[in-house]
Formats: C-alpha cells, sequence, structure tokens
C-alpha cells in the first residue's frame, strides 16, 4: 500500500497540471470505512491526514470526508450525487472492498464503479481509483478489482493505487 507520500505525491501531480485558481481545490475523498476512519479519532481519518500532508507541502487543498463505514459500490452509486453537490475538483473513490467480503459479482461491481467514474467525470473533476487488494486465500469471496478489472483504470482514464494500509498507520 501506498505511503502518505506517495499519495500526496500522486494528488500534486495531478494539482500542478491544473491552473492556478482563486479558490482553494477541493478533494472529496468518497469511500467505505477505511476513509471515514472508523474507530480512530476524527484527525487520523485518512481525508484529515492527507490533507494535513499536502499542507505540510505548502499545497492549500480542502478535503471532504466522504466515507460511509461498511459502504459498497452499489450504495456509493445511490448517494453520489449529494456527494458532488460540493463541486470536487478531485474524487478519490475508494469502494469495492465491502463488495468483495460480501461475495458481491464482480461484474456489479464494475458496472457500479464505470457508472460511478463517467458521473465524476461528467462534472469536470479528475478521479483517482484506489483499490483494496487481498491475498489468494483470504476469506472466502470472490476476486476483488486488481484481478477482476485489469483494464478499468485505463478504459476509464483514472490512476490507480492499490491501498491505504501504510496510510492508516
Amino acid at each position: 500500500m501506498p505511503s502518505p507520500a506517495l499519495v500526496a505525491a500522486g494528488l500534486c501531480l495531478i494539482i500542478s497540471g491544473t491552473p492556478a485558481a482563486a479558490r482553494i481545490p477541493i478533494i472529496l475523498d468518497f469511500g467505505d470505512s477505511l476513509t471515514a476512519g472508523y474507530g480512530l479519532a476524527p484527525e487520523q481519518a485518512f481525508p484529515q491526514r492527507l490533507e494535513a500532508a499536502l499542507r505540510r507541502q505548502g499545497i492549500e487543498v480542502r478535503i471532504l470526508n466522504g466515507g460511509v463505514s461498511g459502504d459498497t459500490t452499489a450504495g456509493g452509486l445511490a448517494r453520489l450525487g449529494w456527494a458532488l453537490a460540493d463541486n470536487p475538483d478531485f474524487v478519490i473513490l475508494e469502494l469495492g472492498a465491502n463488495d468483495a467480503l460480501r461475495g458481491i459479482d464482480p461484474a456489479a461491481v464494475r458496472d457500479n464503479l464505470d457508472k460511478m467514474i463517467l458521473k465524476i467525470q461528467a462534472t469536470g473533476a479528475k478521479v483517482l481509483l484506489v483499490g483494496m487488494h487481498r491475498r489468494i486465500g483470504e476469506l472466502n469471496t470472490k476476486p476483488l478489482l486488481i484481478g477482476s478489472f485489469p483494464n478499468l483504470q485505463r478504459s476509464m482514464m483514472c490512476r490507480f493505487i492499490h491501498s491505504f494500509s501504510k496510510v492508516l498507520r
């Protein structure tokens, strides 16, 4: 899983490719318990830690925590509209782990991710797709994003990062 510095560097590259604006860029971190910070103090949740890391690098940014513990791609798709009402410039999309834990068909997960990515891109926001990855034999679930959707990030022109574990330490 990427370090906070790696995620911050990736976002720096995305942000640096956009012209300077009068307003502070908004990043929506949209996901499940890993985003929400389930069981953590609010300041320890990933969105807050990422915002702090970017600010330490001199990047003024506002990161919105759009995490809902236990959420699936279907739930995320259902609530995406209200989350996009804040007009984010960038969206970190982190959903799919709970789908795998529940044995949801990977085709349905991909369809939900495709719809969310297209909806986000239609607003003009850039997408960073983040997925969890599990070892073969862990749990009795169907394959998750990495094995099931090798071309998703290319076909949807998204960036892909494997997981969050080092960031959440």
